[in-house]
């Protein structure tokens, strides 16, 4: 029983430290926020001291009574696609990704999202 317990322990731990240390993953949680209008979320993965934009316009949308899931009805893609061929050199990473539509079409082809990694853990680059 206490091998087991141990187990799920070190397993959790690490479940949890890799979410940062992956520049995939941390875009991959950026983008979903971010494109479910859940701004507070996704400013979580800004670097530090650049979380301000997404902060006020999380703001303004609480201000006049809009909800991230009024804004998914009308404006969300269906999916988002990180793809796990992105570039790290040094301390920046440079994460594609793209965007269908809710027909599943491609749209406007692969972006790019850069990211800088700080004390262990990657950053979202606003």
């Amino acid at each position: 029983m206490k091998n087991i317990l141990l187990s799920a322990l070190v397993i959790l731990l690490t479940a949890c430290g890799t979410s940062r240390t992956d520049p995939e993953k941390v875009a991959e949680k950026y983008l979903n926020a971010y494109y479910r209008y859940e701004y507070l979320e996704a400013s979580e993965y800004l670097m530090p001291g650049t979380r301000q934009q997404l902060e006020m316009a999380a703001e303004g949308m609480k201000m006049q009574g809009i909800t991230p899931r009024d804004l998914r009805r009308e404006n969300a893609p269906a999916a988002i696609h990180v793809y796990d061929d992105g570039l790290i050199t040094g301390e920046n990473a440079y994460v594609s990704y793209s965007l269908s539509n809710p027909d599943g079409e491609a749209a406007d082809g692969r972006e790019i999202l850069v990211l800088h990694l700080l004390d262990g853990k990657w950053w979202v680059v606003y």
